[in-house]
């Protein structure tokens, strides 16, 4: 990841004063605001206040030396690479982990999301849409869970009894009385 990438994931937007568009690391006043072409600094009791260029210096030379403020990314329904600042979950090996999405980048192959693990420092990247999924609810996990087992108690009494699709509304009625399947047998 480059420097600016890792800068930008670094800052804690959620300190920024009301209306701060723009971060530079190592000021005095490190949040900025720009406004109708205006760069205005944030002082803790004047509040907005225009800062004033030095000669030979533009505006566009301060706003390279700074980390913009990231837009809040929109809803994602799971299609395509999520959108940057997007907290979601990432297959790798034979489970899911919950990542953030730091950054698109271009690769050879396409666009590839770099994201960072939420349980460690670890980053990586990814090109492949189908291993991210938006984080699950707690409904959505118990209804997998549910699923998987009726699934399971379902495909034991096919196996006793030879029919496994007919036995489908017998396997809910017993998962939904509280009756679970245990290594080795059913409880």
């Amino acid at each position: 990841m480059s420097g600016a990438a890792a800068m930008a994931a670094a800052v804690d937007w959620s300190e920024a004063p009301e209306g701060a568009t723009h971060y530079c690391n190592g000021w005095l006043w490190p949040w900025l605001r720009l406004r109708d072409g205006v760069l205005q600094f944030h002082h803790f009791t004047a509040g907005w206040t225009i800062l004033l260029l030095l000669e030979g210096e533009s505006l566009a030379d301060i706003i390279s030396r700074t980390v913009e403020r990231p837009t809040t990314p929109a809803a994602w329904n799971g299609e395509g690479l999520p959108p940057v600042g997007t907290a979601c979950e990432y297959h790798m090996g034979n489970k899911w982990r919950r990542v953030v999405i730091a950054a698109h980048v271009k690769q050879p192959a396409g666009k590839a999301a770099v994201f960072e693990f939420i349980d460690g420092n670890d980053w990586s990247s990814s090109p492949s849409p189908t291993r991210f999924r938006p984080i699950r609810t707690p409904e959505q996990i118990a209804a997998e869970e549910r699923e998987d087992a009726i699934r399971k108690i379902t495909h034991l009494l096919g196996e006793k009894t030879g029919t496994a699709d007919s036995n489908r509304s017998r396997a809910e009625v017993l998962h939904d009385a509280g009756y679970r399947l245990v290594e080795g047998g059913a409880q």
